[in-house]
């Protein structure tokens, strides 16, 4: 074989196995921690506690306040851009969704963080009622 085959004279491989470094893979890889363990082994909250389209965003000097475990402190980090919904959230974390509702309800209870209610889809105004006034401004303007 020659040195160009990826072996020296030693027969030992030269080929690069890969060019990912360890920490690059430990953040690709999710960890291999259960929910319950992250959660304290409280129940889960059920579904309408925390919608997936609440909006939340971390409290002025939220980061003043008490230590926090490395996935609340995570949790703050995303959320610290603005306003997000917990779909956004979740999506952002490699977390089962009950945990992260879970997490950011503590958050949020602790006053690290503020929630909201979505924005409401605007509604179409009545065409009766456009049309009423309408009729009321023609009325009043028309009088020359």
């Amino acid at each position: 074989m020659s040195p160009s085959d990826g072996v020296d004279s030693e027969g030992s491989d030269q080929t690069e196995t890969s060019s990912v470094e360890p920490a690059e893979a430990d953040a690709l890889t999710p960890p291999l921690v259960r929910p319950y363990v992250l959660t304290g082994g409280r129940p889960l909250p059920s579904d309408n506690e925390f919608d997936l389209t609440l909006l939340v965003m971390t409290t002025r000097g939220a980061r003043g306040k008490l230590p926090l475990a490395r996935e609340k402190s995570r949790l703050l980090d995303i959320c610290s851009g603005g306003l997000l919904s917990v779909a956004e959230v979740v999506a952002h974390t490699q977390l089962p969704v009950a945990v992260v509702k879970l997490l950011l309800a503590d958050l949020a209870e602790s006053g690290h963080l503020l929630t909201r209610a979505p924005i409401a889809k605007a509604q179409r105004p009545d065409r009766q009622l456009l049309q009423d006034v309408l009729d009321g401004l023609e009325r009043k303007f028309a009088r020359g």
